[in-house]
């Protein structure tokens, strides 16, 4: 196996668990999804900065939810 394809195995390899993770997280979401907001519902239009605190917040709890899984999150 050369390198590149040895890479991409143990990239898919650790990321089969988390993929199975989130599958059962949110399987019950796939058939009827909610809504979601609109662009100009959650970014002020001139600047592009969000302005909605509904969604800061949710963003706020999946950034939570990902670093309890071990994902290195970034600075909102």
């Amino acid at each position: 196996m050369t390198g590149k394809k040895r890479s991409i195995f143990l990239f898919l390899l650790a990321a089969e668990p988390l993929a199975q993770e989130f599958y059962k997280k949110y399987e019950g979401l796939l058939k009827s999804p909610e809504s979601g907001f609109r662009y100009a519902e959650v970014y002020d239009l001139k600047t592009k900065k969000i302005i909605n605190e509904g969604y800061l917040r949710i963003q706020d709890e999946i950034r939570e939810e990902f670093k309890q899984m071990g994902f290195a999150i970034l600075p909102s």
